[in-house]
């Protein structure tokens, strides 16, 4: 459900300290986070599992390392 989604983005957010900006769906049916620094990050499109949030924390964290940079 949206409301449960919704309680996982605001989890992934306070692990990952960030304000994710948008929530959009993939055609295959995964979401796509946009990050403040402009990058998004894909996860599965039920993150429910603990480790699955850690994943998609530690994917938005190298994001951001790398949104200051340009990526080779």
């Amino acid at each position: 459900s949206s409301m449960n989604l919704r309680k996982r983005i605001h989890e992934i957010e306070r692990r990952a300290g960030i304000a994710i900006v948008a929530v959009t769906r993939t055609r295959a049916g995964h979401l796509r986070l946009m990050l403040p620094c402009g990058r998004f990050v894909v996860a599965s499109s039920t993150p429910s599992c603990p480790f699955a949030i850690q994943h998609i924390v530690s994917d938005i964290r190298r994001a951001q390392q790398q949104g200051g940079r340009h990526a080779h």
